[in-house]
């Protein structure tokens, strides 16, 4: 079972390379993809991936529908380095109407050489929080804890991270800000007025149609869309997607961790045949990965080992 599951682990990294290798697309396709849910490694693995083939086909432009409570911070900034790094325009539009663009997607909105919205959706609330313990919250009346160094610290990174990708786009840096500092949040409606986004859409078809001749401006340069006979096509996510969504699962790698510490411990105490320690070390290593402590070669040698 554990040369099985690290071999998996290995697989995936062999298999991306090989389907970026062998697929071949039109150059005048748009490749949609949907971020739904929570941002962890999977979602940071697979649109990575979708930028560099964009890339590397030469793609007009490279779509992100994006509904998201938020995510870790770490592959938060991996898509993001992807996506700033990246010859081909990235849009990035919250869809469909109900969906959201909090926290950590706020600051992918603030990447993304095109930010949209669809009507009745959400973006801000973008303050950054430590994974902590269920339980472990503010008792009810008492006076709030006075703030860390380390908080500080986390606070101002975000802060000064997104007023730089906001004055790379052009877009409200003071929101920005008050997005991180004080939790702000907008409709999209109201992020529109504010400059925020550049785009309102009822769909990504609506905003393929807005965007044909639009010229995108980041920093000094400008870019015209040339998008006259480009066609929109949604990208689904294959099975090394779905296997590696399934182990970093917040709510998963959180009890895997609980499952890692507690087994090696109950190891340590109590020696025996090795169950307990060998589920524990799986777990744990599993768990490693999910949070992004470990890359997912160096957690396959490790169920290896």
């Amino acid at each position: 079972m554990i040369r099985l599951l690290a071999l998996v682990l290995l697989l995936t990294n062999f298999y991306g390379l090989a389907q970026e290798q062998t697929e071949q697309q039109p150059t005048n396709m748009v490749p949609v993809i949907r971020i739904e849910g929570a941002i962890g490694p999977a979602v940071a693995d697979f649109i990575v991936r979708q930028i560099d083939q964009a890339n590397a086909l030469s793609q007009p432009l490279l779509m992100i529908t994006l509904d998201t409570p938020g995510g870790l911070s770490s592959s938060l900034r991996q898509i993001n380095q992807a996506v700033l790094t990246s010859s081909v325009p990235v849009a990035c539009l919250v869809y469909p109407q109900g969906a959201r663009a909090a926290s950590a997607g706020t600051f992918l909105l603030y990447a993304c050489h095109i930010a949209a919205m669809a009507p009745a959706t959400t973006l801000g609330a973008a303050t950054p929080v430590n994974i902590a313990a269920p339980g472990q919250g503010q008792p009810q009346g008492e006076a709030e804890p006075t703030p860390s160094a380390m908080d500080k610290k986390m606070l101002n990174d975000a802060i000064a991270y997104i007023r730089s990708l906001a004055q790379l786009r052009g877009r409200n840096p003071e929101w920005a800000e008050l997005a991180v500092r004080e939790a702000a949040t907008l409709t999209a409606t109201e992020a529109m007025q504010k400059n925020v986004i550049t785009h309102l859409a009822d769909s990504p078809s609506d905003l393929l149609a807005q965007l044909k001749d639009f010229t995108i401006k980041s920093g000094d340069q400008q870019t015209k869309l040339a998008l006259d006979q480009a066609y929109l096509k949604p990208v689904k996510p294959d099975w090394r997607f779905d296997f590696i969504a399934t182990i970093t699962d917040p709510n998963i790698a959180y009890i895997l961790m609980l499952i890692g510490v507690y087994g090696l411990l109950l190891e340590f105490y109590s020696p025996g045949i090795g169950v307990a320690g060998v589920v524990g070390a799986i777990s744990l290593i599993v768990a490693l990965y999910a949070f992004q402590m470990l890359p997912l070669s160096f957690s396959g040698l490790a169920l290896i080992g």
